[in-house]
């Protein structure tokens, strides 16, 4: 796996997150409403008891899948800031974070940092990227 392969991997368990987050987020609302039926006071809601039962289940699934992608994510990104901390140009920890840990656009890593978007696209990703490198072989 490349750096920039490994990188990468955080920002794509990111986007893992949030796609399960949005499931998640879409079976609680379907579970609030059929759990509606539950009370004594019905509100219209779903009567199917297998249905309450299945949504359920599958929320409590949802929930221990999401929770697993956040551990997975969690534990990637203090692999990479592990690394990155070793590395001795300031300048070039705190692009790798900015960039590929916390997902900031190039406009403001270089607005972070001081310098030029291109300057900071180019050279410096660069050399920081080389450093990485280096520290993960």
């Amino acid at each position: 796996m490349t750096t920039y392969e490994y990188l990468h991997s955080i920002y794509l368990d990111s986007l893992a997150i949030d796609s399960k987050q949005q499931k998640y987020n879409a079976i609680l609302a379907q579970a609030t409403r059929i759990t509606s039926a539950l009370s004594p006071v019905s509100n219209g809601g779903v009567h199917n008891p297998q249905s309450k039962e299945s949504c359920l289940v599958a929320l409590a699934d949802m929930s221990v899948e999401l929770a697993t992608c956040w551990d997975k994510f969690a534990a990637r990104k203090a692999e990479a800031i592990k690394y990155i901390s070793q590395i001795p140009d300031c300048k070039c920890r705190r692009l790798l974070i900015y960039r590929y840990i916390d997902f900031m656009p190039w406009s403001k890593v270089a607005r972070e940092i001081g310098v030029s978007k291109a300057h900071a696209r180019g050279y410096l990703n660069n050399k920081a990227i080389q450093y990485l490198e280096k520290l993960l072989t």
